[in-house]
């Protein structure tokens, strides 16, 4: 992935998961992976990895 594509599909699941879970999702881009995290209850919070 490039770095424009990476930010494009970072942004979009942001705008998508905000929306849909009506949570703050915290995202992380790598070369080739998009991270995020969506908080659960107080202290957790699940990561899932997109290669």
């Amino acid at each position: 992935m490039g770095a424009k594509y990476s930010f494009f599909l970072k942004e979009m699941y942001r705008f998508t998961l905000e929306e849909l879970l009506d949570k703050k999702i915290d995202l992380q881009t790598t070369d080739n992976t998009l991270l995020f995290a969506v908080p659960e209850g107080n202290l957790s919070s699940s990561i899932i990895a997109i290669p």
